[in-house]
């Protein structure tokens, strides 16, 4: 029976090759969509989980309890480390990491008469030895108690090893870095999984870490840095409830009355890829809605498989009736029906294995991940792959065989089975307004994206960002950096050198301090940032100045200015009042000698944090150089050179931070593609079926056509015939989809400071959007039945 059932399904479905290719080509890119969205979800899901004891590690990280809201980081103070495993001896194991760290290693290499320098300004954190009982690493060489029990020893990766040694053992060798300090190789290590957020390549011994900044106050409980954190592992005795009841105590006894606003909770290890408020890389929201478009993408394409397979029932039904006087019974036909459906189900499986194949390296590259699409190494995906084949079969095949089977032979063979009763009229015009909602849906949503990110890109950040060139600097309060000013002023494609902390607009080295303001008794309950700049720095990024002057030169904090924001903070009323008064912070007491225009601090999804700028030569690891030649190329050649000469020991690195910028609003950059490449495809599934659905509509009225055509309709009358239901359906789907999106996108767009408002142009490219690719579906085979001779289809008449 089984084997009677196929072979009559392969006939019917080769019979109608149009119909065929139809279905199999929509299922085939919601199914491919699917896998590759499901691969990426999976993907985070899965990320840092394969570690031994997970559930049981926790990342402590830090509340900042202000008067006037919550601050979050996962920093901690440096004493936090050895506090917790003195007052806490029940944790199993603890370490402290300190990551964002850079250095310029300098390798001897015995195959060159010069050494080897390599700047890498990530992939390295100091950790304690314990990282290794937290965290699951596999050991190629060397001894995980041991390897970084000394200060200057150093494990790196497979992939390091190979870069900085080549094929030479790299346990035992040396690397100098920042020309500064001996770093030997104690362990080598197998290469990290892509699924994790410990990104890291080389592991310093933490007691390095007093040798490299000496000046560093390892008791300043008050002083937090985001990169300073701090991993635990609980045992089985001592659980996450009780410690997070004993830190209270644990907050009382290391803070002051006055520093108690951190107060430290723990963070379980599977929140801290998704946490945003502790700077997770993703945001759980954004694979919910991945998920959702691929869901979304999988009914599109059912809903055309049920529309063309209800439409092209009428021509199905004289074999129905056939077969039921020869004593087919219902089920038998139903099942018969159903096995067409897996067949095509199955055909388009193979395809969308291939078009998520060839897919996957692009995705890859965008998202900035290693998917791999391989059924025999993964039972999950195949698990998935599997239960998506029997819900698309059940979702396609169901009521199609259902409507099919329950013909009544007698008016199926006097061919008195019309369209509307093969499924329902009022069903494929649902279905129709269903998947033209959903694309329209994506469609607005694409558009709100594309204006919210283009408003990133194009809105005045109040500094000058284009044809300003940042560089790297390695030794900082060094007279070297004013020798390099000198020469740099000499190049005449150079306007302004500054030297400084960092860009005003910056995702890392921002500094915050807590301050009291001038004869105020009790300091206030926030914190500033503290920009460390030149006296250069105004005039290279063209900050302007509102009240007062800039800074005079010095190498040490000796005055301040402030920015607007802090002013009225601080409950003044202009700009003027402020000058003269007196900041308490950063250690001294500092006079406000200016007040700068307000300035994007950090990207536009953030506010404007109050803020003071300072000399302080010591902090200066940035210097930034405003261009004026257009010839930009020639230029930076010439900066090279004059870094070379003056520091001939280090590697000249730079960035335009203009594109430094723009790289921060990269995960919404990614989204919006993402979207649109899966709402292009909606787009092209829904035609499909409205293609399908015309090309049947024009060969049910050939003859009409025909009739029309003799009595002297023209062809702009038939495609009104044919369009007229289709706009209608469209209208429908629009009012529809138009709230929905409205609402949605509002939702998005609450994410960030600063935002776009949703226009009705919007709504209205859109709309025209989508009538214009129907129309031109709908009319291309409405154009080619109308300009068929009416001879041919009346000639049985």
């Amino acid at each position: 029976m089984l084997k009677n059932y196929l072979l009559i399904a392969y006939r019917n479905i080769v019979r109608h090759k149009g119909h065929t290719l139809i279905n199999v080509l929509g299922l085939a890119l919601g199914i491919a969509c699917s896998l590759l969205i499901f691969l990426l979800v999976k993907f985070h899901l899965s990320t840092d989980t394969y570690h031994t004891h997970a559930r049981h590690i926790y990342r402590i990280v830090t509340e900042m309890h202000f008067p006037e809201g919550t601050g979050y980081t996962p920093g901690v103070p440096i004493p936090l480390g050895e506090a917790i495993k003195t007052d806490f001896p029940q944790i199993k194991k603890s370490s402290m990491v300190l990551s964002n760290y850079g250095f310029l290693l300098t390798i001897p290499n015995p195959d060159k008469d010069a050494e080897d320098r390599f700047l890498e300004n990530s992939g390295i954190a100091l950790v304690e030895p314990a990282f290794f009982d937290i965290f699951d690493y596999e050991w190629l060489a060397g001894n995980p108690e041991t390897a970084l029990a000394e200060p200057n020893s150093v494990v790196i990766t497979e992939k390091w090893a190979k870069k900085f040694f080549g094929n030479r053992n790299p346990v035992g060798q040396v690397m100098k870095a920042d020309n500064k300090h001996n770093f030997k190789v104690t362990g080598l290590l197998k290469d990290y999984p892509a699924n994790t957020d410990l990104k890291f390549d080389m592991f310093v011994s933490y007691t390095t870490h007093k040798a490299i900044n000496p000046q560093y106050y390892m008791g300043n409980w008050a002083w937090i840095n985001s990169a300073a954190t701090c991993y635990i592992r609980l045992s089985d005795d001592f659980t996450s409830k009780e410690l997070t009841q004993a830190l209270p105590e644990f907050h009382k006894k290391y803070y002051t009355q006055k520093d108690n606003v951190h107060h430290h909770v723990l963070q379980p290890l599977s929140d801290v890829h998704f946490n945003q408020q502790y700077y997770g890389s993703m945001q759980l929201e954004r694979l919910y809605a991945m998920a959702l478009i691929g869901v979304v993408i999988l009914v599109i394409a059912c809903i055309n498989f049920i529309n063309l397979s209800t439409a092209q029932a009428v021509r199905r039904s004289k074999e129905v009736g056939v077969r039921k006087v020869l004593g087919s019974t219902q089920p038998q036909l139903f099942w018969q029906f159903m096995n067409e459906t897996a067949l095509l189900t199955l055909a388009a499986v193979a395809i969308s294995l291939f078009l998520a194949k060839i897919s996957l390296p692009y995705l890859n590259e965008w998202m900035q991940v290693s998917l791999a699409l391989n059924l025999l190494t993964d039972p999950l995906l195949l698990f998935f792959l599997a239960l998506l084949t029997g819900i698309v079969i059940l979702l396609s095949g169901f009521y199609p065989a259902l409507v099919l089977s329950g013909f009544k032979p007698a008016l199926a063979l006097k061919g008195k089975i019309t369209s509307s009763q093969a499924g329902g009229l009022t069903l494929r015009r649902s279905l129709v307004i269903a998947q033209f909602t959903i694309s329209q849906a994506l469609i607005i949503g694409i558009l709100v994206m594309a204006y919210q990110i283009e408003y990133f890109k194009n809105a005045d950040v109040g500094f000058k960002k284009e044809a300003i060139v940042n560089v790297t600097l390695f030794e900082r309060d060094s007279p070297k950096l004013e020798t390099f000013r000198n020469k740099l002023a000499q190049i005449p494609g150079i306007a302004e050198v500054s030297y400084s902390l960092s860009a005003p607009m910056s995702s890392g080295n921002n500094n915050y301090d807590f301050f009291r303001f001038d004869t105020r008794t009790e300091r206030e309950g926030y914190q500033i940032n503290v920009k460390a700049a030149d006296h250069h720095f105004l005039d290279t990024y063209e900050l302007k100045l509102v009240a007062g002057r800039n800074l005079l030169p010095s190498d040490t904090a000796r005055e301040i200015i402030v920015n607007e924001s802090l002013v009225y903070k601080l409950g003044l009323t202009k700009p003027e009042e402020i000058l003269g008064k007196t900041m308490h912070t950063w250690g001294g007491s500092f006079p406000v000698v200016g007040v700068v225009k307000d300035f994007h601090l950090h990207s536009l999804q953030s506010g404007i944090d109050p803020c003071i700028i300072t000399t302080s030569s010591r902090d200066y690891y940035l210097a930034g150089i405003q261009l004026k030649s257009s010839n930009f190329s020639a230029t930076i050649q010439q900066i090279e050179r004059a870094w070379n000469e003056v520091f001939p020991a280090e590697v000249f690195e730079f960035s335009f931070l203009d594109e430094t910028i723009a790289s921060q609003y990269r995960g919404e950059e990614i989204m919006a593609r993402l979207t649109n490449v899966f709402a292009a495809i909606a787009v092209f599934i829904s035609c499909l079926g409205l293609y399908g659905l015309v090309s049947f509509m024009a060969l049910q009225k050939t003859k009409e056509i025909g009739v029309r055509k003799v009595l002297g309709a023209s062809s702009m009358q038939i495609l009104l015939l044919f369009s007229k239901e289709f706009v209608r359906l469209l209208i429908i789907a629009f009012v529809i989809a138009a709230p929905v999106a409205w609402v949605v996108m509002n939702k998005w767009l609450q994410n960030f400071e600063f935002q776009i408002t949703i226009t009705p142009d919007i709504f209205g490219i859109a709309a025209l959007i989508t009538s214009l690719v129907a129309a031109f579906t709908v009319g291309y085979q409405s154009l080619k039945a109308s300009a068929a001779n009416p001879i041919k289809s009346l000639r049985n008449e």
